[in-house]
C-alpha cells in the first residue's frame, strides 16, 4: 500500500509540474486511488500490482497517505526532488519551464527576494525577472531619470561623454550646465570628482540648488501648485512664467520662497513644447502632464543629490566661469547650438511663437559668440566641447580630435524656415548628428576606439546612439 500511494504521489506531482491547477492535482489523485480500490488497471507510467479488493477506509487510508507524500515532495528543494525520483510522464518541455507556469510558481512572495522590501503591485512573480520592479530598482530608475525636459540635452550621449572624459581628471568645469545629464551621470560613476558647474539662468540655478538641497520639499511644493484633478490653466502657466522672468531679471525673490521659484521653474519647463521656457502654454503638454502626475512627482522626491561638496552651482557668465576656472580642470562645454538668427514671434508656429530658437533660457548664440569661446579655448589644454554637426564649427575647430555620433531628435527638423519646409520631399528626421570635439590632451587619453584616425583632426567613425538607455545605478 505505500509503495502504491509514494506511485500515485509521483503521478500527481508530474501533473502539477505540467501546469494543472491544484485542483486538477486533487481530483486525479482521487481518481486514481478509487481505481486502485476498484482494481482497475493504472496509467501505464505506473507499474501494476495485482488488484486489489480493499474497502472503502483502505481507499481514504491511501489517499490521506497520497496527500502527505505530495506535500513532502512539494516542500522539498527542486535539487532534492530531482535526485528523489523523476517521472517518466514528464516530457522535455515541462522540465525546461519547470515551476515557471503553475499556480504555485505563479504566486509572488510578498516582498522582493534581492532587497527584501515589499512589492507595489500584485503582477503575476516568475522567477523574479518577468515581476515587477522591486522598490529599490524604482528608485534607482528614477534617480537617472532627466527632471528637465531640455532642449539640447546630452542624456542620450551621457555615457559617450563619459567615455571620453580621462580617470585621472579630479574637477569639472561646466560653465553651460541646463539639465545637467552629463555631469550628473559623471558624478555617480566616478566618486572622486567634483563638478563646479554654471549656468546664465539664474532661475535654472535656483531650481537645481533647491532640488540638490532638498527634492522632497520641491515635490511637496510641485503637489499644490498641479492640480490632481484638472489640468493646469493658461492663466495659472501665464503667472508662472512671469516670476520666472522677473528672477532672471534681478529680482528678489522675496515675495516667494525659493523652493516654490523652483517648483514654478520645473511646471513651466513641463509646460512647453520640448521644455523651450521661453515658448507660450501648450495644453496638450498640460494634460500629459496631469495624466503623469503622481509619476513625475515620484521621480522628484527620489532624486538621490550629491554630496554638497562635489556639486557647485552658481548663477555666472559662461565666459567669466572659463577665466576663472583652474588650470588642472577639465572644461565641459555644451553651448547653444549656433544660430545667427534671432527668436522672432510667430504665432503659428509649434513652439508658441518661437522662430528658430536654439537655448532654451536666453538668446541665441551667434557665430560671433562661438568664436569668443574657440578664442577662450585656445589657452586652456583640458576641454571638451558638444555641439550639432555643422560645417561652421568643423572650420572653427580644425585640427581637432571630433567624434561622431547620432542622437534622437523629438523635434526632427521644425523650426528650419519656410524654405527648409517646402523642400523637404521626405520624411523629417528623427537622428540628429553631433559632435563631441576633444581637446590634444583629452584625445590623447581618450580609448582608441573612439578615436580611429590617430593624428590631430582625426574623426571617428560615427556613433548612433540609441534613444532610450536605462541601466542600474548607484547612488550619487
Amino acid at each position: 500500500m505505500k509503495e502504491e500511494a509514494c506511485r500515485i504521489a509521483r503521478l500527481c506531482y508530474a501533473k502539477f509540474q505540467a501546469g494543472a491547477a491544484y485542483a486538477d492535482v486533487m481530483e486525479y489523485r482521487d481518481s486514481l486511488c478509487r481505481e486502485l480500490t476498484a482494481a482497475q488497471p493504472l496509467p501505464s507510467s505506473v507499474r501494476k500490482r495485482p488488484a486489489s479488493t480493499a474497502p472503502q477506509q483502505k481507499q481514504a487510508q491511501i489517499a490521506d497517505q497520497t496527500t502527505n507524500n505530495l506535500k513532502t515532495e512539494t516542500n522539498q528543494p527542486a535539487s532534492q526532488q530531482g535526485a528523489n525520483h523523476q517521472s517518466p510522464s514528464m516530457t522535455k518541455d515541462s522540465k525546461k519551464h519547470r515551476g515557471g507556469s503553475s499556480k504555485l510558481s505563479r504566486r509572488r512572495p510578498q516582498s522582493c527576494p534581492t532587497c527584501g522590501r515589499p512589492f507595489r503591485n500584485q503582477k503575476p512573480y516568475d522567477k523574479h525577472v518577468a515581476a515587477a520592479k522591486c522598490l529599490r530598482t524604482q528608485q534607482t530608475v528614477a534617480t537617472q531619470g532627466r527632471l528637465l525636459s531640455w532642449l539640447g540635452s546630452k542624456f542620450q550621449a551621457r555615457s559617450l561623454i563619459l567615455a571620453c572624459i580621462p580617470l585621472e581628471v579630479q574637477e569639472v568645469v561646466s560653465p553651460f550646465f541646463g539639465s545637467g545629464a552629463a555631469e550628473l551621470e559623471l558624478l555617480r560613476e566616478r566618486r572622486h570628482v567634483k563638478v563646479r558647474a554654471s549656468d546664465a539662468d539664474a532661475a535654472l540655478v535656483n531650481f537645481w540648488q533647491q532640488v540638490l538641497a532638498s527634492p522632497q520639499a520641491v515635490a511637496d511644493q510641485l503637489s499644490g501648485i498641479i492640480p490632481a484633478k484638472r489640468a493646469v490653466t493658461a492663466v495659472e502657466f501665464d503667472v508662472m512664467q512671469r516670476n520666472l522672468t522677473r528672477i532672471r531679471e534681478g529680482a528678489v525673490m522675496a515675495g516667494a520662497p525659493a523652493v516654490l521659484a523652483a517648483a514654478r521653474f520645473w511646471a513651466v519647463n513641463h509646460l512647453c513644447f520640448s521644455g523651450l521656457m521661453r515658448s507660450s502654454f501648450q495644453g496638450p503638454q498640460a494634460l500629459k502632464l496631469q495624466r503623469s502626475r503622481e509619476k513625475k512627482l515620484q521621480r522628484v522626491r527620489g532624486f538621490q543629490p550629491p554630496a554638497a561638496m562635489r556639486l557647485q552651482l552658481a548663477a555666472t557668465d559662461c565666459f567669466e566661469s572659463v577665466r576663472t576656472s583652474p588650470q588642472g580642470a577639465l572644461l565641459f562645454l555644451d553651448p547653444p547650438y549656433l544660430q545667427e538668427g534671432g527668436s522672432r514671434r510667430k504665432e503659428k508656429l509649434k513652439r508658441g511663437g518661437l522662430s528658430q530658437a536654439r537655448y532654451a533660457c536666453g538668446p541665441n548664440f551667434g557665430l560671433q559668440a562661438h568664436t569668443q569661446l574657440r578664442q577662450l579655448l585656445s589657452t586652456r589644454s583640458r576641454w571638451i566641447l558638444c555641439h550639432s554637426d555643422c560645417q561652421e564649427i568643423r572650420e572653427l575647430y580644425a585640427g581637432y580630435h571630433m567624434v561622431e555620433y547620432g542622437q534622437g531628435c523629438a523635434q526632427g527638423r521644425a523650426g528650419q524656415g519656410p524654405a527648409a519646409a517646402k523642400a523637404r520631399t521626405g520624411p523629417a528626421e528623427t537622428v540628429r548628428r553631433e559632435l563631441l570635439i576633444l581637446s590634444s590632451w583629452v584625445a590623447e587619453r581618450a580609448p582608441c576606439e573612439l578615436l580611429v584616425g590617430g593624428g590631430a583632426g582625426a574623426e571617428a567613425a560615427p556613433q548612433l546612439l540609441p534613444t532610450r538607455r536605462l541601466r542600474q545605478k548607484t547612488s550619487l
